[in-house]
């Protein structure tokens, strides 16, 4: 019976996780299943890390075992006679299984880096460990909305109004995403205003409408977090550094963003409970993070919906 799994599809995975590792090292180039030249001939590498750190380039090699069962001693000696035919810098041998335990103690007598990896979505490799995650963002409080009519009306504004054919979320998601509105530090608040050059007209949800000159909205923000546990991000995945004692969770910004739903709402960083978080902070509006009651003002008289 072959004590070998999917090699193929493990390497990719690896190098996946490196690949996202090394994007804030420019300065690094990987490549996956190349060909080395060594002393005997050409040695096959799953992954070669080629970095450059100050004047000095360093080369990493990376294998990646898909075994059925614990790596043995057997292996690491393998992958040591490689590194020093390779003159490799770095040896990191990352396993689906885990090691044994003297394979574990060999591996640190060569100063070689074990690890384990991980993918949400495969039942091989699944992520065992919970997936905590954080979002940090701001919502609108206070918000008012107020205009000047080119004439008098009549307008229903229990269900919100229209404006341009565009919701009030609408206009605060642009105004927030384009950093349109200017901070009043007296009084706390930011303010947008809009003069109607062009043709503008506000609607209520019975097809009143009339035409403005100039309209204002004011709000406030606060900050909030969503934090919880999440278990259906598939593309999260997980590097164990069993050399270090230490983990990397690597997952996208907007795959955390998606998850909001899932996640509890905290007003005060001091409620949530604690935990190893892989965090994020929302730069654009975000509306389920936005609760709050509108006020309209309307020809100077307040109409709150």
């Amino acid at each position: 019976m072959s004590l070998k799994g999917d090699g193929i599809a493990f390497e990719e995975l690896v190098a996946n996780i490196h690949r996202k590792i090394l994007e804030k090292h420019p300065e690094s180039e990987l490549q996956h299943n190349v060909h080395v030249d060594g002393p005997d001939g050409p040695r096959q590498v799953d992954i070669l890390v080629t970095s450059k750190i100050g004047l000095y380039n360093v080369t990493t090699i990376i294998e990646c075992k898909d075994y059925k069962r614990a790596i043995t001693i057997a292996t690491i000696d393998e992958f040591h006679s490689k590194l020093i035919d390779l003159k490799a810098n770095l040896g990191i041998l990352v396993s689906s299984k885990g090691f044994s335990q003297k394979a574990i103690n060999k591996a640190k007598r060569y100063n070689i880096t074990l690890c384990t990896a991980h993918k949400a979505a495969s039942p091989k490799w699944e992520i065992k460990l919970p997936i905590q995650v954080m979002l940090i963002g701001y919502r609108i409080t206070n918000c008012s909305f107020s205009f000047t009519s080119k004439q008098e009306a009549t307008l229903n504004t229990k269900f919100g109004v229209i404006i341009n054919g565009r919701t009030m979320g609408d206009w605060l998601s642009s105004i927030w995403n384009a950093q349109l509105a200017t901070f009043d530090s007296k009084e706390e608040v930011f303010i947008y205003t809009h003069d109607c050059e062009e043709e503008v007209q506000i609607s209520d949800c019975e097809g009143n409408h009339v035409g403005l000159s100039a309209f204002e909205i004011r709000y406030n923000t606060e900050k909030v977090y969503r934090a919880g546990i999440v278990d259906d991000i598939d593309e999260a995945m997980m590097l164990i550094n069993l050399s270090e004692k230490n983990a990397s969770l690597l997952m996208s910004n907007q795959q955390i963003i998606d998850s909001q739903a899932n996640l509890k709402l905290y007003t005060d960083p001091k409620d949530i409970p604690d935990g190893h978080y892989i965090c994020t902070e929302a730069t654009h509006y975000l509306p389920n993070l936005s609760s709050s009651p509108v006020e309209y003002n309307l020809g100077g008289k307040n109409i709150t919906r």
